[in-house]
């Protein structure tokens, strides 16, 4: 499968970063790291309706083809604000596609 650039669009990555307050308490944070380009829509199947019932309308699918060392946890900026975090990523030969959950 290869990604044609009309279906491409320009998102913010944002890497995940946790630190630890003056309490000691855990704070999730991201931090802008670079602009990539993927293709965002919805998730559909049943199979995904399975695996996550209700937050099915809260989740989008990525599929994404560049060199971005993506992980588990970063979030990305459909809008201009880390609004949805990488849920799931499945690994192809030549690309990977990514649930991503709403934050």
């Amino acid at each position: 499968m290869r990604l044609r650039n009309n279906q491409l669009k320009s998102y913010g990555f944002y890497k995940r970063t946790v630190t630890k307050d003056n309490e000691g308490n855990r704070v999730v944070d991201y931090e802008y790291h670079s602009d990539i380009r993927a293709d965002i829509h919805p998730v559909s199947g049943q199979i995904e309706a399975t695996m996550y019932g209700e937050k099915l309308k809260y989740m989008l699918e990525m599929i994404y083809s560049g060199s971005v060392d993506i992980s588990e946890g970063d979030a990305v900026a459909i809008s201009d604000v880390a609004d949805y975090k990488v849920v799931s990523i499945k690994e192809y030969r030549n690309f990977r596609i990514m649930e991503l959950e709403r934050l």
